[in-house]
């Protein structure tokens, strides 16, 4: 039976699951962009329920922005607050980049854990828009106890931003935890995000 303390393991679990989430980072790809390119991140905004920070960066050798929520988690059962079994976080932000050039978004993933009682269940969604387009990305996974361990979500896609001019692309993410346990209220269940998001970017000349 999933126990008070295992939910402080899962938390030390964080910080192993944090070095071996590189696996759901992207496969390397060569960029287009020439050396030295400046490609900017500014404008990044967040909020949500126990949303209090998130943290955007342009890992210019891999071509790909990461966006970390810093520990997000969801949390759920006896003695547990009833407002830690969702974290819900929105984090908008601007990539700015060179006169003449546009980017498509080619790969996106991060991973996750989690540990269920039984008859409890987590649910973990996140939803990427890039630029004006009207296109949305999702993914979402749900998971059903008894049962624990990681996964990646996401892998392959390919959106066009279309956005020559002026150079600079909107990007907006909402990313949602929940742990629900009404079908065991005395049953524990636990899941975080075990690494950033991974929006791998493939560039193109207008």
């Amino acid at each position: 039976m999933y126990t008070p303390h295992k939910s402080i393991i899962a938390f030390l679990l964080f910080f192993i699951t944090r070095i071996l989430a590189q696996t759901c980072a992207p496969p390397e790809r060569e960029s287009l962009l020439p050396l030295g390119t400046i490609v900017d991140i500014r404008d990044v905004k967040f909020t949500g329920p126990r949303c209090n920070s998130a943290t955007v960066n342009y890992n210019a050798p891999e071509s790909r922005i990461e966006v970390d929520f810093n520990f997000p988690y969801a949390n759920a059962g006896p003695n547990i607050p009833p407002d830690e079994n969702t974290f819900e976080c929105f984090v908008s932000f601007t990539v700015d980049y060179p006169d003449g050039w546009a980017p498509s978004v080619w790969w996106i993933s991060y991973g996750s854990f989690f540990n269920l009682d039984a008859n409890v269940k987590s649910f973990d969604e996140s939803n990427y828009h890039f630029g004006p387009g009207p296109e949305d990305i999702t993914l979402s996974r749900e998971n059903y106890g008894p049962a624990s361990g990681s996964y990646c979500l996401g892998g392959d896609v390919f959106t066009e931003v279309n956005s020559c001019v002026p150079s600079e692309t909107p990007f907006g993410i909402r990313t949602t935890l929940r742990i629900d346990n009404s079908a065991n209220p005395n049953g524990f269940g636990f899941i975080q995000q075990t690494s950033v998001h991974y929006i791998g970017l493939q560039w193109h000349l207008c």
